[in-house]
This record gives structure tokens, C-alpha cells and sequence, in this order.
């Protein structure tokens, strides 16, 4: 049993961390238990004991706090350490603090902390009516969920809100994969504007123009060589970036293979030699970089903006401007948030973790039904976000209703993404017998095979799933929507217990759709319905009539930007052409609906490695392939009632279609779908036996992309 005194001194501790905001690991010693991610001198740990460990600290003036992993299988959340000695990591950063079971911290020098979250009072505040905006953004999540007709899928707090708001059950995104989805719908712009097809690039690097692959300068004096990382470090638009803000640069060359980065002095000539590893351009400009970000808006119009889990992609960028550093889009892009109001280092203070057996992409955690696993391993992924929501949601409350200052929230859970990690208790509302799988688990002889994406949990599109296995995946895909929805009600919830509902816009949305065995694909990146077919529901409470209402007005995430401002109360960003429409004058019956747009676009990339169009399946993915050497563009139209898609050979160096070169078409009649049977429609290829809306449709896409 704990004595009265220890008890007092422990309450004591954590009062003095609370009032002072004291580091737990500012005490002398290398304290167990702390753990303290990111803000590494370093890329990876160096193999030493904790006393090796302190001391390379103490020796580098640059080290501030060192934290040190014991060696072999202890692991605190999944992690472990291979080195024998020990993984030391030596910290140049004041980084969020974690607590991990199997390691320990100290600091060594004193910390500077990150600026305290607070309201920037040098920016004057929005008009005197301009609304909250609570922003989620759910992570694979595809519409099955009950406001969409799919009562068997456990979200009632997700149903709940739709029926507070209206649900658009025909929203697209505009590719269909984490990383470029995101950097479109944040900036408002297409991927062709964004010219992120990937996860190498995003919108704050310079714009070199149209790069030359395949071509090497030989005329040029070099200026310097430097290793940009092709995965890590944003390939040839980071060497571009990096050549642009050397003002002593005029060119640069990089290649992929080697991560080399060659920048070139002014002067010389301009010779060029055929290479096919090379990637060559010139010095670059600011444009895109120009932009103002969808949550940027916010805060320049004067929102305390507040950020928590993956809002960006989550992979770590730099920290200081142009953001680029380290990583493929900036990390959580600093502009956009009231500084210290973001949760930097995403994987490291909410990691989302794989599963401990090889042969499920799912699996049940022994934990509480909100996340806290029974072995103290440390909470799930969806649990640090939630919890932390609802502390910056505190705070912006506070704020609020002291000042009046209106504050942008953005909250972006995890899950349903693989791998599907959750709380055992959800497994309880499903059974596994009555879940059913696709009718359709095979992909049609008429559909093109470089619609199908590979690597894919099927190992071919042409040979089911076992029943048994394709059926528990389902469920685990359901139980982890289930377990993210529980979050969701946890800041909804909040939300009402703050009074801020009757104010507070909520927009609700996932980056994109999910395949569930349904033409044999289990994941996204696809250009089918299921892949870009999105969740979207608005809680406007003061707009009249928006309540409890199914609408089946074609949207696009890009809508979900100019919409937001609209509904909030401010302007869009001036002087700046946004790429989506305004779903407001919709909801408030200021126009008819059907009127709002004629379409949906969508596109995909394809770098397929078999020269075989039959193969075209295979090993076709673009997610770490240099833009400029994509080999193929789908691109695709969802009118009222027909989907057509075009897969055309793509120009590298111009990033532009080429419409003549055709690998593949596609044709569905969406004629009779209400959006709630996943296994009706798009089974067999139209374009065939339907010649003359194929032709017209072609025509246009064509003319819908070339005005974008």
C-alpha cells in the first residue's frame, strides 16, 4: 500500500508540473519512464550505454536532452531496440513529452520551450459574427456508415451528427491517396495545380517549372553536391527548392537512384546530354508556395487556429521557412497554425502502430473501449489525438468566451487506416458470421487492368479472396470506424459541454474512399467510386433548413475550403483563384439544387513496371516515382449519372496528359445509385456497349481537366 506521504508527495509532483509547466525529466539523472520524440541531432540512434549516452551529450554543445532506449525486446509502444549497448538519441529540440515504459531522459541543457498556445494579438480579429470552425478528418474512411444507409456499421456518434446536418452522400476527393488528397484539399487546388501526385512533394517547394528527365547539364560549372533522399527528403523538388533559395544557383540536377543533388553556378552554357538517371531544371520561384492554406486563411483572418493529429500528412518536414527540410509535405505546415498550437512530430507522439502478427493487416488490443491498453504499453494512436482535441478544444473555449477571438480547430484521427489496431470491446457490435463480403471480388475481363492497384491485400485481381479471411477483414475495417467514431463523440461531446455548439461550424470529412475486396482491390488509390467516393457532412446550426438533411449534390473536397469560409463568416483569400465551389448558397436555398456543378473530377497516377498492358496490375505504384517520370495519368468524370475514366500516357516534363496515347477506358452508369449498394454498380465496363456516352463523356473530361 502507497503511505499518506507518498501519496501527498506525488500530488505535489504533478501540481508543481501542472502550475510551473515543469518537465517531469528536468530532475537530475537520467529519469526512467520519459521519453521525450523527435528533435534529433541525428537521423538514427548511436549504439551506446545510458552513461555513453549522457556523456556524448554533455560533449555536444548542440545536445540539450539525450534519450536513452534499453537494448533488446523491451518495447514501450512497439518499438524496439536492436543495438547492443542501447539506442541513444541525442535532442537539439524541446519536443512533446511521452511517457515510455523502456526508456529514460535527461536533460543536460536548458530547454527553451515552443511558444506558449496563445491568441496572436498583432492580428485583428475576424468581423463580430464570424463563427467557430471545428474541422475533423477521418483517415480510409469510406461512407459506410448509418447516415449513408449502412445501419450495420457501429457510429452513432457519427449518426448523430448527421442528423444535426446535412450529408453530402455524393462527395469526391480528387485522388485517392493520403498525401496528395490532402495538399489539394488544404490548399483548394487539383493535384495538376498542386503537382503533388505522391508523397515527395507538397505546395510549399518552388516551382522549377517543367524539369527535363532524362537529361544531365554538361556545360555547367558545378556549384555543390548535396544527398537529397528520395523518401524522405522530397527528391527533385527539394533539390529544385534548394537550388532556388541559393542565390548563387541558376540549375540543378538530381538523381533518384543515388539522392544526389548536384546545384550549379550561373554562367556557362547549355548543354545537355541524354541520361535517363538524371532529373535536370533551373532555378525556381515562389508560387505555389504563395498560396494561402485552407487553415492559413483562418489564421490570417484573424482564428486562433489549433491543430492536433493528421491534418497534413504526417510524415516530419522542417521547422523553419520554406518548410521543406526533412520529409515529403511540410510537417503539419507551421503557417498554418497559431504558433505552439500544433502537434509537431505526429508519428512520434501519436504512432500508429502495426499489428504484432504477420498475417492480418487487423487486430484487437487488450485495452479499455477508450483506448488505454491493460499492459500500460501506452494509449492508442486515436486516444492521443482525442485526448488532445479535447484539451486545445478547452483552451480555444477559454479564449473565446474571454476575448471573443473565434478559433479554427483541426482534428485529424487515424483510423480506419491499416493497419486496423483497436480496442477489443468493439469487437462486441459485430459478428463475424453476419458481415458480408463483395459480391464482385475479382476484377471484370472489361475492365482495364491498370484500374487496379498493386501491391493490394489480394495478392491478383483475378483470384478471390478466401471467404473466411476477406469477411474478418471486413470486420476489422468496421470495428477500427467504430473505435475512430468513439472518438469523434468524445470532441463532439466536448464541444456541447463547452456551449459552443449553437456557434461552432463542424465539417466532417475522410481524404478519401477505401475498397473493401470489391473488384478485387483492398485499399485506395483507384479511380472507382469506391476510392473517391467520400464521408461529407456540415453542422451549421444558424443556417436554417440544413438540419437532418441527405443531399445529393455532386461535391469535391476542394468545395470544402471556399464552403468553410462562406458558412464561417470571411472572405476567401484575395487575389487567389481557388479551384472549388461554394457549397453555402446550396445549403441556405439560394440556389436550386443540381446547380451548384456539373461534375466531379478525380486522377490517378500509374507507373506500372511490365511493358504488357495485361500486366498493367502489377507492381504498378507511383507513391516514391519522381513526377516527372510517372508513366501514366488516369483521369475521371463523375457526372449525375455516368463515371468515365481515361488511363493515357503522361508527360513528364510538362506534367500533362497526353489524351491520344489511351491505355484504358472505363464507362459505369450510376443511373439508379442512391450511393447505398457498394456491390451494384461499376462491375462490368460500359464503354464498350455504350460508344456514343463514351465519346461524349470524352470529350468532356477533356475539355473539364484542360480548363482546370
Amino acid at each position: 500500500m502507497f503511505s499518506v506521504a507518498r501519496v501527498c508527495t506525488t500530488l505535489l509532483f504533478v501540481v508543481l508540473l501542472l502550475c510551473q509547466c515543469i518537465h517531469p525529466s528536468d530532475a537530475a539523472g537520467c529519469v526512467p519512464g520519459e521519453n521525450y520524440p523527435g528533435g534529433d541531432l541525428t537521423p538514427g540512434p548511436s549504439d551506446k550505454t545510458q552513461s555513453q549516452c549522457a556523456a556524448d551529450c554533455n560533449s555536444t554543445e548542440a545536445c540539450i536532452r539525450y534519450v536513452w532506449h534499453q537494448p533488446g525486446k523491451c518495447s514501450g509502444h512497439g518499438e524496439h531496440c536492436t543495438l547492443s549497448n542501447g539506442c541513444c538519441y541525442l535532442k537539439n529540440e524541446c519536443t512533446t513529452y511521452a511517457p515510455n515504459r523502456c526508456t529514460c531522459s535527461e536533460l543536460v541543457r536548458p530547454c527553451v520551450p515552443e511558444k506558449k498556445c496563445a491568441p496572436e494579438q498583432s492580428i485583428p480579429k475576424p468581423p463580430a459574427n464570424a463563427k467557430n470552425v471545428l474541422y475533423l478528418v477521418v483517415d480510409d474512411l469510406r461512407p459506410e456508415l448509418p447516415p449513408f444507409g449502412h445501419a450495420y456499421v457501429h457510429a452513432p456518434n457519427i449518426e448523430n451528427l448527421a442528423r444535426e446536418s446535412t450529408t453530402f452522400y455524393r462527395a469526391y476527393c480528387q485522388q485517392a491517396v493520403c498525401s496528395p488528397s490532402r495538399m489539394s484539399f488544404l490548399s483548394g487546388r487539383r493535384p495538376d495545380h498542386t503537382r503533388t501526385y505522391n508523397f515527395i512533394n507538397h505546395f510549399r517547394q518552388a516551382d522549377c517549372g517543367f524539369p527535363l528527365g532524362g537529361i544531365l547539364w554538361t556545360q555547367k560549372t558545378v556549384l555543390s553536391n548535396e544527398t537529397v533522399d528520395l523518401k524522405t527528403e522530397g527528391g527533385a523538388g527539394q533539390c529544385c527548392t534548394d537550388c532556388t533559395i541559393n542565390p548563387d544557383c541558376s540549375a540543378w540536377a538530381y538523381r533518384g537512384d543515388s539522392n544526389m543533388c548536384i546545384q550549379y553556378a550561373h554562367g556557362g552554357g547549355s548543354g545537355t546530354a541524354p541520361n535517363d538517371a538524371w532529373i535536370s531544371g533551373a532555378s525556381g520561384k515562389w508560387t505555389s508556395t504563395n498560396w494561402t492554406a485552407f487553415p492559413e486563411h483562418f489564421r490570417k483572418s484573424g482564428y486562433f487556429t489549433l491543430q492536433t493529429g493528421k491534418i497534413y500528412h504526417t510524415e516530419e518536414g522542417g521547422t523553419t521557412p520554406p518548410w521543406n527540410g526533412q520529409g515529403m509535405p511540410p510537417n503539419q505546415d507551421p503557417p498554418s497554425w497559431t504558433p505552439g498550437c500544433s502537434m509537431a512530430h505526429v508519428n512520434a507522439v501519436a504512432p500508429m502502430l502495426g499489428c504484432r502478427t504477420n498475417d492480418t493487416p487487423g487486430c484487437a488490443v487488450n485495452a479499455t473501449i477508450d483506448g488505454e491498453p491493460l499492459d500500460g504499453s501506452g494509449p492508442l494512436c486515436d486516444k492521443t489525438i482525442g485526448d488532445d482535441a479535447v484539451d486545445k478544444l478547452k483552451h480555444a473555449s477559454e479564449v473565446f468566451n474571454t476575448t471573443g477571438r473565434p478559433f479554427f480547430l483541426a482534428v485529424g484521427f487515424r483510423k480506419p487506416h491499416m493497419s486496423w489496431r483497436f480496442p477489443a470491446p468493439f469487437l462486441e457490435f459485430y459478428n463475424e458470421s453476419a458481415v458480408n463480403v463483395a459480391a464482385h471480388p475479382t476484377l471484370d475481363p472489361s475492365q482495364p487492368p491498370i484500374a487496379m492497384h498493386y501491391p493490394c491485400l489480394q495478392k491478383s485481381p483475378y483470384v478471390a479472396m478466401p471467404t473466411d479471411t476477406a469477411r474478418r477483414n471486413r470486420m476489422f475495417y468496421y470495428a477500427a470506424v467504430a473505435w475512430t467514431d468513439h472518438q469523434v463523440g468524445k470532441v463532439l461531446t466536448a464541444l456541447e459541454d463547452h456551449n459552443l455548439k449553437h456557434n461552432t461550424l463542424v465539417v466532417f470529412h475522410s481524404d478519401h474512399g477505401w475498397s473493401l475486396g470489391e473488384h478485387g482491390q483492398w485499399q485506395k488509390f483507384t479511380l472507382w467510386e469506391l476510392g473517391t467516393r467520400v464521408p461529407l457532412i456540415i453542422r451549421a446550426p444558424w443556417v436554417s433548413g440544413t438540419q437532418n438533411v441527405k443531399s445529393g449534390e455532386l461535391a469535391e473536397l476542394v468545395d470544402v475550403y471556399p464552403t468553410t469560409c462562406d458558412l464561417a463568416g470571411i472572405a476567401p483569400p484575395a487575389g487567389e483563384t481557388l479551384d472549388g465551389t461554394s457549397l453555402g448558397p446550396l445549403l441556405r436555398g439560394e440556389v436550386a439544387a443540381g446547380t451548384v456543378k456539373p461534375y466531379a473530377l478525380s486522377q490517378y497516377p500509374r507507373c506500372p513496371t511490365a511493358t504488357n498492358p495485361a500486366d498493367f496490375w502489377q507492381s504498378n505504384w507511383c507513391e516514391f516515382v519522381d513526377r516527372t517520370q510517372i508513366r501514366f495519368m488516369g483521369y475521371s468524370i463523375r457526372t449525375d449519372a455516368w463515371r468515365y475514366t481515361e488511363w493515357v500516357k503522361f508527360n513528364g516534363s510538362s506534367l500533362t496528359p497526353i489524351w491520344t496515347e489511351v491505355v484504358g477506358k472505363e464507362l459505369y452508369n450510376h443511373t439508379l445509385d442512391n450511393a447505398t449498394d457498394y456491390d451494384a454498380f461499376e462491375n462490368v465496363n460500359e464503354v464498350g456497349t455504350q460508344s456514343t456516352v463514351a465519346a461524349q463523356l470524352s470529350d468532356l473530361l477533356h475539355m473539364a481537366f484542360k480548363a482546370e
